[in-house]
């Protein structure tokens, strides 16, 4: 009897030490680098050939590009810190053309959400 009390004690504390797993998907859908923001926004940050985009997400839907404000700004690792307009493309894509990143770069994603009026930050580093 004593064993299967310990058995069962066992399970339920196992059952509610399980880590809170995120309410969607923080995997990168674009083959870029992904940040979960404050709330439930992830932003995925891409190099591309033409410089980087920016895709906005809640975890399970796209989020429209044009709900968004968002500026780049870039920290090499020698050179001078620029920012960078980023500008709506399609669907929850937003690019900054001529944005390159190289070893050691710091980026971060500045956004304002026009729905709401929040300011939120997002920072990758290459």
């Amino acid at each position: 009897m004593k064993k299967f009390l310990i058995a069962g004690t066992a399970t339920v504390m196992l059952a509610f030490a399980t880590p809170a797993l995120a309410h969607g998907s923080v995997e990168p859908m674009h083959g870029g680098m992904v940040v979960e923001m404050a709330g439930e926004t992830v932003v995925e940050l891409v190099k591309t050939s033409q410089g980087m985009d920016v895709y906005f997400n809640d975890g399970h839907a796209e989020l429209p590009a044009a709900s968004f404000d968002a500026n780049l700004i870039v920290t090499p690792a020698a050179g001078k810190k620029f920012t960078a307009e980023l500008k709506p493309a399609s669907g929850n894509r937003l690019t900054a053309a001529g944005v390159k990143a190289a070893a050691g770069t710091k980026v971060v994603v500045a956004v304002l959400d026009k729905s709401t009026g929040i300011k939120s930050f997002a920072t990758f580093r290459y």
